[in-house]
């Protein structure tokens, strides 16, 4: 028997129907407020968001993906993989073919520009949530108030839609009516209130009402950038703070006045929680002990943020180097390539397998660390403390409170008023993205749908999630000892790590 087109549309439909509860909204709207942490969301602090948690979904168990850095996650997000897929490997990465000395920062595209044209095309190894749209007819537009870099990341192939970053936009061809809506680039500040004003107007005027995009990344580079400087809890970042949440209640207003409220499903994260850098390590020095201590030829070693790259004859020394970090006060966590192909063991004594953390790409470095942590309080009474270095505060460790961060989903396809505990993490909102918008589960992805808090879904059993830890243990020849131990939460396969801790005996 012949199917008519009709008949074969209707066929088609059902394959790619979302789950029950979860019909596709005309609009998707993703929001990332960098160095959110869960303590924030408090009623006088982010009164709108505040309301947003109790009246939607929240995710208790939401995970940043790890090294707990801003570009990983940007690229993270957009493509729904982890970086042993995606290729960028932390803020900061290293590509010989661009510069054999040292790495390139990922806050700026036009570092980015020069790998992709370097590497053929392939600065991001993985398919983007902007490509898969595009394929479907639909569109992707990128706002930001963040870095050239981390915004290019969101939609990097541009891929029929927009970027839309306070100094940059894509395609050039869309400057003009840019300029002319919202004006010239906004002054930089901390807090940073210009910028993320003019995102608002970004996605309001211009990605909604003139591109009419189905789906939005949207940046908020705050309270990250003031809180780098001023730290948590300190009175400036907490004005921050307010100012986003001042701006989310002007972007739901504006969603209401455009009768778009009501069909516009809504997911608030952030890129990486916050601690408070209470130590006194630094990088930097400690590597050049290590180097004078091993006799090794500077230019053999490439420090790139936390990892490191061993050349010619320090490459014989990997195993002496992760040695000497192990004994290293203020280092936690040290990862190497696994000892054997899923072992959560690396190849060298001490240190954790980087295929636990999703590292293990071919542009990975030989030896990954992290800053040991702690769950020291800072005078403002929030607790998590990095011993990096000593003074300010920032992210990008192992620590409890660099990798837990909100999640609140919002919106038509989402239960209302409801706590989810099942893990999650930021690889999982491109494909729900996707989902939202009518499109098939693209399998090359590491996330997940999180059908769980879709209006219907079934009550999630405690039983369905499971803890794991993994725990190495080196011992010097003064019999000092070290043990690093990773916990992982998962559920219906997928893995999260949930925090990596080192203790010295």
């Amino acid at each position: 028997m012949k199917h008519t087109p009709c008949l074969l549309l209707v066929i088609l439909a059902l394959f790619i129907m979302p789950f029950a509860g979860a019909a596709p909204a005309e609009h998707t709207l993703v929001i990332v407020i960098d160095g959110l942490r869960p303590d924030y969301i408090q009623p006088e602090l982010m009164p709108a968001l505040h309301k947003l948690k109790s009246t939607g979904t929240y995710f208790s168990n939401h995970h940043s993906v790890f090294p707990t850095v801003t570009r990983v996650n940007s690229t993270s997000i957009s493509t729904g993989c982890y970086p042993a897929k995606h290729g960028v490997m932390g803020n900061t990465v290293y590509f010989p073919e661009v510069d054999p000395k040292r790495g390139l920062n990922t806050g700026d595209y036009k570092n980015l520009i020069a790998i992709d044209e370097a590497t053929g095309g392939n600065l991001v190894t993985a398919k983007t949530t902007g490509e898969y749209l595009q394929d479907a007819g639909k569109k992707l537009v990128a706002v930001s108030s963040g870095s050239t870099g981390s915004a290019f990341l969101l939609n990097h192939k541009i891929s029929g839609g927009a970027l839309l970053q306070n100094e940059v936009t894509l395609p050039e061809s869309l400057t003009g009516m840019v300029e002319d809506i919202l004006g010239p680039p906004a002054e930089d500040g901390y807090p940073s209130k210009a910028k993320v004003s003019r995102c608002a107007d970004a996605y309001l005027k211009i990605a909604i009402d003139k591109l009419d995009a189905d789906v939005v990344y949207m940046w908020l580079t705050d309270p990250d950038h003031t809180a780098h400087r001023y730290g948590i809890g300190h009175p400036t970042s907490n004005e921050s703070i307010k100012h986003v949440d001042d701006t989310l209640q002007i972007i739901l207003n504006g969603l209401k006045v455009r009768d778009m409220l009501d069909s516009t499903n809504i997911m608030i994260t952030a890129d990486h929680g916050f601690s408070t850098y209470a130590g006194t390590g630094n990088p930097l020095f400690t590597l050049r002990d290590i180097i004078r201590e091993l006799r090794l030829n500077p230019n053999d070693v490439i420090q790139v943020g936390t990892a490191i790259y061993l050349q010619g004859e320090a490459k014989q020394q990997q195993s002496a180097f992760a040695a000497k970090l192990l004994t290293t006060d203020w280092v936690g966590a040290v990862f190497s390539a696994p000892e054997s192909p899923g072992s959560s063991r690396g190849l060298y004594p001490g240190t954790l397998s980087t295929e636990l953390i999703h590292w293990n790409h071919d542009r990975s470095g030989q030896i990954l660390f992290s800053a040991d942590w702690d769950d020291s309080e800072n005078e403002f009474g929030y607790k998590g403390a990095s011993l990096l270095k000593a003074g300010g505060a920032g992210h990008g460790s192992s620590s409890a409170w660099d990798i837990h961060i909100p999640l609140i989903a919002h919106g038509p396809a989402f239960q209302s008023g409801v706590v989810m505990s099942t893990p999650s993490s930021n690889v999982d909102l491109a494909p729900t993205a996707l989902h939202l918008q009518g499109l098939p589960y693209p399998e090359t992805m590491d996330g997940r749908i999180l059908s769980e808090a879709f209006t219907g879904a079934a009550q999630v059993g405690e039983k369905a999630i499971s803890q794991s830890t993994f725990g190495v243990t080196s011992s010097n020849d003064t019999g000092d000892q070290y043990v690093a131990v990773l916990e992982q939460a998962e559920y219906h396969g997928h893995a999260y790590v949930n925090q990596v801790k080192a203790t010295r005996k």
